[in-house]
Order: C-alpha cells, then sequence, then structure tokens
C-alpha cells in the first residue's frame, strides 16, 4: 500500500533502507551534506553536487566516511604523524559506492526509478544530490559475532584459488582479491563475495538482514542430503 519493499525471510519481514536515504537528502539540502550509519556498519552520506573535480570531490566522501566511521576529531590541523595516520586509514578504508552509479551498470540492482518518493528519485537521477555507501565488513564482523556467526576475511592464496574456480566474486569494496568465511556455532562454514555483500547496494538491503541470509545460505548449503536405497 505505500510502495515499500518488504522481503519475507523465515518469518522475518524487512524492508530496504529507502526511508533513510529520502531524510538524508532531505538534510543535505538544507545542510550541503548528511550521514547516518545502520547497524553500525553501513555508512550512508548525500552530498550536494558542486563545481569540485572528481578526485576533490572523491576525497571529501572519503574524508566525511572516515569520521563516521572512527568518530574522532580531524587530525589534518594536528602533528605531522597525526595527519599520515588518517590518511593512511583513509587510503585503506572500503572503497565508498555511489548508489546511482551502481546501480545503473548492474542489471540486478533494484532500479533507481523505483526509489521512493518521486522527488528523492529525480533529486538522485538529475545530478543534484550524489548518495554514497560505505560498508565496514569489520564492524559487521562484530554484528556477526554477537549473534553466534564468526565471519573473516579470506585472502592471498585461498582468495585466488577462489577467483580461479570463479566460486564467488570479490567483494567490490577493496582494491584486492578477498572474500567472507563465515561459520555458525555448529561449526558449518560457506565462503560470500559480491553475491551476497553487494545486495546491500543492489537491493538496499540492510546489514542486519544479510546477516540472517548469511546464517540461513550456511545452513541450507551444509544439509545432509538422504541416502536412497536402491
Amino acid at each position: 500500500m505505500s510502495g515499500q519493499r518488504f522481503r519475507m525471510t523465515r518469518g522475518t519481514v524487512s524492508k530496504d533502507y529507502r526511508d533513510q536515504i529520502r531524510a538524508l537528502i532531505a538534510r543535505a539540502k538544507s545542510d550541503g551534506s548528511s550521514g547516518l550509519t545502520l547497524d553500525g556498519c553501513l555508512h550512508l552520506l548525500a552530498v550536494v553536487a558542486d563545481n569540485r573535480t572528481s578526485s576533490d570531490g572523491g576525497l571529501k566522501v572519503a574524508h566525511a566516511f572516515y569520521h563516521m566511521r572512527c568518530r574522532d576529531f580531524c587530525k589534518m590541523g594536528g602533528p605531522e604523524s597525526s595527519k599520515e595516520e588518517e590518511v593512511a586509514a583513509i587510503i585503506n578504508a572500503p572503497k565508498a559506492v555511489n548508489l546511482l552509479d551502481f546501480g545503473m551498470r548492474n542489471s540486478l540492482a533494484l532500479p533507481p526509478l523505483l526509489w521512493y518518493p518521486r522527488d528523492v528519485m529525480l533529486d538522485v537521477l538529475m545530478g543534484r544530490i550524489k548518495v554514497f555507501a560505505q560498508f565496514d565488513h569489520e564492524k559487521f564482523f562484530e554484528l556477526a559475532s554477537r549473534s553466534g556467526l564468526k565471519m573473516g576475511f579470506v585472502r592471498g592464496k585461498e582468495a585466488a584459488r577462489i577467483k580461479t574456480a570463479k566460486l564467488a566474486g570479490p567483494l567490490p569494496e577493496y582494491r584486492d582479491i578477498r572474500y567472507v568465511r563465515g561459520q555458525n556455532d555448529q561449526g558449518k562454514a560457506m565462503v560470500f563475495g559480491a553475491r551476497l555483500f553487494a545486495r546491500v547496494y543492489l537491493e538496499l538491503i540492510r546489514p542486519r538482514d544479510l546477516l540472517v541470509m548469511a546464517r540461513e545460505l550456511i545452513e541450507e548449503s551444509q544439509k545432509e542430503v538422504p541416502h536412497r536405497r536402491g
């Protein structure tokens, strides 16, 4: 009735975060930019487009996400060592994803034309407002651990073997090749990549719902196949 998108998962009803995008854009129109964090690990930022070059604009967004992650004061005006520490943290952080660009380039994405309400959709499509997302996997792992699911990165030779076998696509937020291994409290494990985690951007899924999906996928993949007698 309201146009909201809902998802059913084993008795749980969840919805996307378009309402948060709408609120972000409304505040950005008056303040120039606005940010918030969902479930402690998905950072969202809306900024009013200006005449900055793409590199300057990207640095501004990366700097804003740094402070959203660290909740720390700006160190650029302090000692040189503090400046270097902040710059290193910005460079090594997950990439920020432009939600419109990411959605327009992926056929599996929730079409931006369906963003609700209409005035928000037009602001984004016309480039007046840009909405970015940054997913903090480390914080997501902490969220997972509190629900009995152990998660961590898969990198190096093992990640290269996974890519070669085309078992999953690497995470889109990093410059190297990496995946995520999840293990439940029964010791059942599964490796995840872009197919799962990119849904945060493609379908605007909230991290807590992504966690439910990961847990269910692990359980489903490890179910024993009943033995058939010949």
